[in-house]
This record gives structure tokens, sequence and C-alpha cells, in this order.
């Protein structure tokens, strides 16, 4: 069964948007055993580096443990980025 991330359409401060759902999709992953993570990003417009660093160290945690990181509903202009940092695997 997917653990889905929820996440809040804007967030006041935009350098700390991604921040806060990444650290909720960390807590979310340390708090069950759920094979897959589904995070739901249909309203993320922007990542900053730091949060594709962050993404990347999620999946390869998921990985190590058997586990699946589910990105949904990525736009089309992020998944390119995803695809380069090879977080579309």
């Amino acid at each position: 069964m997917p653990i889905l991330v929820p996440r809040t359409k804007k967030m006041k401060d935009p350098d700390h948007a991604e921040s806060s759902w990444l650290k909720q999709a960390h807590q979310v992953t340390n708090q069950s055993d759920d094979r897959e993570v589904v995070i739901e990003c249909s309203t993320v417009e922007l990542i900053r580096s730091e949060d594709l660093t962050e993404l990347i160290r999620l999946q390869s945690k998921l990985r190590q443990q058997g586990r699946t990181l589910v990105l949904d509903n990525v736009q089309e202009h992020l998944w390119q980025v995803f695809a380069v940092t090879r977080l579309d695997r």
C-alpha cells in the first residue's frame, strides 16, 4: 500500500516550500515500512538543487531498504530534470 505525502498548494516563503514537503516525505518514510512511497508533485512548480539532492538521498535510502520512491503527477518541465538526475527510474 503506497504512502501518500500530501502537499500544500503554496507556501509563503518560496525558499522553504520544497524543503517542507521533503521533510514530510522523510518523516512518513521513517514512520512506515510500506513498499512504495508516493510523493504527489502536481503543485511543485520549482525545485532547488538542494531539494534534488534530498530526493536522490531519499530514493537511495528507500532502494537500500528494498522500497520504491514514486513521484506522481510531475509537471513536464520538472520531469525533464528528474530524468537527467535519474529520479525517473
